[in-house]
């Protein structure tokens, strides 16, 4: 046995090289309520292995290694917290993260208590606090019973996300409260909602609403449990009224990256189309190259698609401009007629780092005007580079093709300066059907797309002396 340090116990065994064997004693203890069984446990550092040597001393046969799997009785672990700091498994829980172990069993009843307890306390605090009856029958039909088939966990109801937030009971009860309080005005109230704007309008505003039932915020389904209620209600709803009643699906052919902006647009919600922009670089119909920033909103009003012959689309704003300035340069030092390759001159598409809506749905037009366009995607090698192109094959299968988005290209670029991935991008990177992936997986590094420009200018140059070739 190693000799006891003088620090506190809690010090102690917040040793990380202690954590996953701690997290499997605790794991056991779970399932069985006591100190029975074994836990086992695959090495997975050498750092591991030297502590848990250390620790167990002479308990483990033979030296441990990275790699190797670790067999131990519980008694001789709590025999061993008992000697040290005369613990037991569920102390030693209970003092590092300040709940008692419960076992499977308790958890359940303990979660099932709870669960009761939000929806009799919701239905309360609406009716003392905001003078809602929230089991009124004209709700309840307009809503399709959504509160109850909340409470009865139904497939598609969103009892998931509610039992995902429910580790803090009061904020889960505040957001379920939110949620229903806005799904009242919208549904039964909406002349307040009008007082509250200061106009009639058919279009609500989510943040005004937002603001009316709680604060700032409150419905913004990335940041807020309630928020992702409130669209799982919605979405639900529209489940219920068009699909299930096999009414006409006003949005069987919207794409899948629209989907969720038509669902709120479907019950009157004036989306934000404003925010959702992108940068593009090309020849326009004045035979002016130019840069220019463009929304949802604008792609929405375009009525004609300029036709071109690619689309290049490059995630990072400092490589948009280096290429631009590249092109500006070649086409004005070669005597280039921007006349005779207007029609086939590429468009840069700067994404800003993400693949927002007003990108994919230019793309989907240019597709639409121009069936032969083929559209490129550059990004750095990291994972969100990796989803990215993912996403892009997922939306227009057959048109997407990686612009210097390969292995050979990623080994050229590590060296020792490149950034570590975090382990949990390694993991999923491992998983995922690319072989680049699992490349980039394997070293660990990420590859920004700055150390590759050149080769981007590159073969940027040769589409368009390619072009030059055709007319």
């Amino acid at each position: 046995m190693e000799h006891k340090r003088n620090i506190t116990a809690e010090e102690y065994y917040s040793d990380p090289n202690l954590k996953r064997m701690l997290n499997a004693a605790f794991n056991k203890y779970r399932s069985y309520g006591s100190g029975r069984g074994k836990i086992k446990l695959l090495i997975s550092s050498q750092a591991e292995a030297q502590r848990l040597q250390a620790y167990f001393g002479p308990r483990v046969r033979g030296l441990l290694g990275e790699g190797d799997q670790l067999t131990m009785e519980m008694s001789a672990i709590e025999e061993e917290l008992g000697k040290r700091f005369m613990l037991t498994v569920p102390s030693l829980y209970k003092l590092l993260y300040h709940e008692p172990l419960l076992t499977k069993k308790e958890r359940i009843e303990k979660a099932d208590t709870e669960w009761e307890s939000l929806f009799t306390n919701v239905v309360e605090k609406l009716q003392d606090e905001e003078n809602i009856n929230i089991v009124d029958k004209a709700f309840c039909d307009l809503t399709y019973d959504w509160l109850y088939r909340l409470w009865k966990k139904e497939p598609g109801s969103g009892y998931r996300i509610l039992q995902a937030g429910m580790k803090n009971f009061d904020a889960a009860l505040t957001s379920l409260k939110t949620c229903l309080a806005a799904l009242w005005y919208l549904f039964m109230d909406r002349e307040r909602l009008e007082l509250v704007e200061g106009k009639r309008s058919d279009k609500i505003s989510l943040a005004v609403l937002a603001t009316f039932v709680y604060g700032d915020h409150a419905l913004d389904e990335k940041k807020a449990l309630a928020g992702r209620l409130f669209f799982r209600a919605l979405q639900d709803n529209y489940t219920q009224k068009y699909r299930v009643t096999g009414a006409a699906d006003p949005l069987e052919h919207v794409p899948a990256f629209m989907r969720k902006r038509m669902i709120y647009r479907l019950y009157d919600f004036r989306d934000d189309t404003i925010s959702s922009i992108f940068h593009k670089f090309t020849l326009d119909l004045y035979e002016f190259m130019k840069e220019e920033t463009v929304n949802l909103s604008n792609v929405e009003a375009m009525d004609e698609i300029e036709i071109k012959s690619d689309l290049f689309l490059i995630e990072n704003p400092s490589v948009f401009l280096y290429l631009a300035d590249c092109l500006r340069d070649y086409v004005s030092g070669h005597g280039v007629s921007t006349e005779l390759i207007r029609d086939k001159f590429p468009t840069i598409i700067c994404t800003s780092g993400c693949l927002r809506t007003a990108v994919l749905e230019y793309v989907r037009k240019c597709i639409e005007r121009n069936p032969k366009c083929r559209v490129y995607f550059s990004g750095d090698f990291d994972r969100a580079g990796i989803e990215m192109l993912e996403k892009l094959n997922e939306y227009f299968p057959k048109y997407v093709y990686p612009f210097k988005m390969d292995a050979k290209t990623y080994l050229s670029g590590l060296n020792g300066k490149c950034r570590e991935m975090s382990e949990k991008d390694r993991e999923i990177l491992a998983q995922k059907n690319s072989e680049l992936a699992k490349l980039m997986a394997l070293h660990g590094k990420k590859v920004y797309q700055e150390r590759i420009t050149a080769d981007l200018w590159n073969v940027l140059l040769k589409e368009i002396q390619r072009v030059e070739t055709m007319v």
